[in-house]
């Protein structure tokens, strides 16, 4: 079936306006990337056991679920703060309160509080998250979209490298109470955006909650949505098997913390950028078939890479190279899938359209990631390889026929 061809005569946007994206998907990572880094990492330093680390990461889990109160996001306004502008500016002076309240505990004895705001954050991270898509998605016009989801891709990505890695770093320099003020001035910087911003005045539709919770299950009924939502959960399933694998491998391999930390989050965030952004200049250029098909491709060679650590290549030029390669694979892939899932939003419900399929999207993440590490155990870190390029091969068969819509700049 061939792919469906828009042109889209939405303003361009402006400078400033692409810094305010970029702003914000940069401020929705920082705070998780230093829950899930740091905070971690310096609890697990101080003698935390294991069984507790582990219930921290549940702050993850508003991200699978933030479809649930998407449709209040697509349905309120805040009177002169506007729609999703007011609900971003409302979060992030959320996010910035939790944070300094964050910032008065004691990361060693005030184990409880810590989790109950990071709980707390993960919420809120998710609800950040659903309004600035929502509002991306108002925002860029089709043959942009591209380039817009590369910039979330980034953004986080950025998000996730200060937040984890450089306030790690700055850790034993700067303690507790700055490295989360450091973190509160990222956020503040964003918001200093947010708040210049001025909302176009959008044809808001303001459905009813009840008529967007029906959304939950019209949205797969549409012409060919089993087929998306068989290639929604396809289309990353490989890479997001490999990408758990990495640091056992590398512990297994007696790697240091710290080097896996910077090879991994530091240098490989920095490779996952450039793939990103060039995912979004494929998108814009050459359209969406092509650039899905050649991430499918491209996620087979770099998934079997991580076979050579298996293999005793160990050294640190062969798993910087090999990591590396994988983020470059892994990058599009994200740019792409975010891309796709605006494509099938509607003008009427964005923010439940966009969460309906990032929580699909996050929950197979999850399930497969937990399902890699148990595999791994059982049959080897090669099989569960092996299967993972295995599994992309019946994505690109299924991705095959999709008809993708195609936005074309004149």
């Amino acid at each position: 079936m061939p792919s469906e061809t828009i042109a889209l005569e939405a303003p361009k946007l402006s400078r400033e306006n692409w810094l305010l994206l970029g702003s914000l998907y940069a401020s929705i990572s920082l705070p998780l990337g230093f829950i899930f880094v740091p905070v971690i990492a310096i609890m697990r330093q101080q003698g935390t056991p294991l069984e507790q680390l582990s219930i921290v990461y549940i702050a993850g889990v508003f991200w699978a679920l933030k479809f649930l109160w998407a449709p209040f996001i697509d349905r309120w306004r805040f009177g002169f703060l506007g729609h999703y502008r007011g609900w971003l500016i409302l979060v992030q002076l959320a996010v910035v309160m939790s944070l300094f309240a964050m910032s008065k505990l004691d990361v060693v004895n005030d184990f409880s509080g810590i989790v109950i705001i990071s709980m707390v954050i993960g919420f809120l991270s998710a609800t950040l998250d659903a309004a600035a898509t929502a509002l991306a998605y108002r925002l860029l016009p089709g043959e942009d979209r591209g380039f817009g989801n590369s910039l979330q891709a980034s953004g986080k990505l950025i998000g996730n490298l200060f937040g984890g890695g450089a306030i790690l770093m700055l850790y034993p320099t700067i303690g507790w109470e700055g490295s989360v003020y450091l973190l509160i001035a990222g956020i503040i910087l964003s918001l200093i955006l947010v708040l210049r911003f001025k909302e176009r005045d959008f044809d808001y539709h303001h459905p009813s909650v009840g008529e967007s919770i029906k959304r939950f299950v019209s949205f797969w009924k549409r012409p060919k949505g089993a087929h998306w939502f068989l290639f929604l959960a396809l289309y990353p399933l490989g890479i997001s098997l490999a990408w758990p694998l990495i640091t056992p491998m590398l512990v297994d391999v007696d790697w240091q913390l710290d080097d896996i930390g910077f090879v991994v989050n530091v240098m490989g965030s920095v490779i996952g950028i450039a793939g990103a952004m060039l995912a979004g200049w494929l998108m814009k250029h050459y359209g969406r078939r092509l650039t899905v098909n050649l991430t499918l491709v491209m996620q087979i060679p770099t998934v079997l890479l991580l076979i050579l650590i298996t293999q005793g290549y160990t050294d640190y030029l062969s798993v910087t190279l090999i990591v590396c390669a994988l983020l470059f694979g892994y990058s599009p892939v994200m740019s792409a899938i975010y891309t796709l899932m605006m494509d099938h939003a509607s003008e009427k419900h964005p923010a439940t359209d966009i969460a309906l399929q990032y929580s699909l999207f996050n929950l197979f993440s999850i399930f497969t990631a937990t399902l890699a590490t148990a595999m791994a155990g059982y049959f080897g870190y090669r099989s569960v390889l092996i299967a993972a390029a295995a599994i992309t091969l019946v994505a690109l068969a299924v991705g095959y026929k999709y008809p993708f819509k195609e936005f074309r700049s004149e």
